[in-house]
Parts: C-alpha cells; structure tokens; sequence
C-alpha cells in the first residue's frame, strides 16, 4: 500500500503566512528607515557595519516565525500503516412508558430508574457500536435509529417525561419487541456486527404476543437481556392529569387502589426464549457493566480500519525557532 509522505495535522495554521509576509514587509522597511537616519552619525565602514548585522537580525527572525507557523501546522511523515480489527453491535433499547413506569417502589421512580441505566450504558459503550431506543406502551415506536451517535440518544432520553406517558397507560410488551426486531433486521447485511435487544420494564404486560417476536430473536440469535424495573411487593399507580401531571393514584371498579408488581417471571421467560438473561438494578451502575458483558457476547468484527503510523516534526522546528530567536536577541545586545 503507497504511504502519503508528509502530511499536516493542522494545516489551517498556514493562514498566518499572510500577516507574516506583512510583519516581515514591516521589519524590512524599519529596518531600511533607521539605517538612513543613522547615515547622519555613522561611518561609512560604521554604517555597513550595522546594516549588514540589521540584515541578519532581521533573516534570524524571519526564519524563526516561519518555522514557528511551520511547526503549528504540525508536519508529519508516514512510516507504516497497520490494519486495525474493530468489532462492533448493535442494541436496540426498548423503555416501557406506561403508568405504571412512574411507581415509586424504586428510588426514585421505575422510569427514571430505567433512564440513569440507559445513560449510563451509553456513556460506557466502544465507539463502534451502534444504539437505537424504541418506547412502548399501547403502541411503540423509534425514537432514533440505529446510530453510532449516542449523544442523540442521550438528547431523546432527557425528551421522556411524564406528559409522553398521558397517551400510554397500558402495557403491550409485544409491541415494543416488534419494533425492535424491525429496526436490528432492517441493518441484517450487515452480519458482521453483534445484535441485542435490551428491555427495560416492570414486565406487566397485558395481554399482547410477546412470542411472536421472542420465537424471531432466537432463530436470528439475538438475545433480550431484560432489567426488572420494580418490586413484588409493587406500589400504587399515578393517575396522570392530560398535562402528565401526577393527580392522586388509579383505582379500580371498588374503589380500592391499584397496586403494579413487577412480574419477573414473564421476563425471565423472554430471556430463557432468546438466550438472555434478567438484571435486577440498584443503582444505575452495576447492570451497567453487566450489560455491557452481555453485548461483549455478541460483538463480531465490524469492519477492518487501516491506521497510518506518524512521525510528528515540530518538536524539532520548535527547537529551531527558538535556537534562530536567541541567535536573534544576542546579535541585537552585542556591541560593536
């Protein structure tokens, strides 16, 4: 493979050539205005003298903020290029937004519980891989596509309040796995990279067919990895105002309160269909990195990326502007 030669990191710095050419135009011309005043006071052998010593001065610092530019825009030469192996996944994240996410029998709620993982994780991922987040409820839908842009998902995960949960108070797990299995077929040529599912929620479904799709993941080997947002003992559910504000809790046909229980046996069952697993959070940190190791299954080799290998100049242009700079103040205090 040819090598490029020479290169420059920052190549923008040659801009500075142009009021260097000014300063430099500037010094000369000084230069040439004193040497005449001086004619007056000076012999002719003097004034040679001088002149040619103000020549010099005004080479040394001529060259020493040329290579000064020179050194700035950061030079390089190619030595070698070497082949790099990058392994990547993608992972769709499906949150569950219904009512019961904002039950508070985990601190502080279910959904920002799910939230603190999902910004965790993604602040933790290998730039090469490739996030999408989906949100159910009684219908479910992409917020983003599959992107190596994480600093998107972190934008639409801050987007997730409660006013969103107004229009999805019921739980349709199937619905949310649906729309994640879309989007991780939609990217099947690439069959290099890794694929998971991550799921996010308190595991009450009601009533939808989360097989269906559960029966798809294990055929094309994508697991579901679950984290179990919730408690048994369950808690009462917010009953949401058209502005998502929070007025009172729900209630049933006799009045008594709802109580939502997290039911971690139909994610188990998920996890045991797709080869996943359940996670059970406690701060937001520790599933993190389980997470993390469970995707680190997946990962395959991306791509391969050839890397060239640099030799930096300036520190030695550097060294050579400032040797050039001393020359240049020592030959001004000198006398004659």
């Amino acid at each position: 493979m040819n090598l490029q030669p020479i290169d420059f990191a920052f190549p923008q710095a040659f801009w500075l050539i142009v009021p260097w050419v000014s300063v430099v135009g500037a010094v000369w011309w000084g230069s040439g205005l004193k040497k005449r005043s001086l004619q007056f006071w000076l012999s002719p052998d003097s004034l040679e003298k001088w002149g040619r010593r103000a020549r010099l001065q005004v080479l040394l610092f001529s060259l020493a903020t040329l290579f000064l530019i020179v050194a700035l825009s950061r030079p390089r030469f190619a030595f070698s290029i070497r082949k790099v192996t990058l392994k990547g996944a993608d992972l769709v994240i499906c949150l569950d937004i219904s009512h019961s996410m904002l039950c508070e029998d985990i601190t502080p709620s279910r959904l920002e519980m799910g939230q603190t993982v999902i910004s965790n994780l993604i602040r933790r991922l290998p730039p090469d891989d490739r996030v999408a987040l989906v949100v159910f409820g009684g219908n479910a839908f992409p917020l983003s596509p599959l992107t190596s842009d994480l600093s998107l998902i972190e934008l639409y995960l801050t987007l997730i309040d409660p006013s969103v949960l107004v229009q999805n108070p019921t739980t349709y797990i199937g619905k949310g796995l649906e729309v994640s299995l879309r989007l991780l077929q939609r990217k099947a040529t690439d069959s290099g990279r890794g694929r998971m599912i991550l799921l996010l929620s308190d595991g009450e479904d009601q009533g939808s067919d989360w097989k269906t799709p559960a029966s798809v993941c294990r055929k094309e080997g994508i697991p579901i990895v679950s984290v179990a947002l919730g408690t048994s003992l369950g808690s009462a559910v917010p009953n949401l105002d058209s502005s998502g504000q929070i007025r009172g809790y729900k209630r049933d046909r006799e009045g008594r309160i709802v109580i939502s229980r997290l039911n971690e046996q139909l994610l188990s069952e998920i996890g045991k269909m797709t080869g996943g697993k359940v996670l059970r959070p406690l701060d937001g940190n520790r599933e993190t990195q389980q997470v993390i190791a469970e995707l680190s299954r997946t990962r395959k080799q991306a791509s391969v990326r050839s890397e060239t290998e640099w030799l930096e100049t300036f520190p030695f242009l550097l060294f050579l502007s400032l040797c050039l700079l001393v020359g240049e103040i020592k030959l001004r205090r000198s006398v004659d």
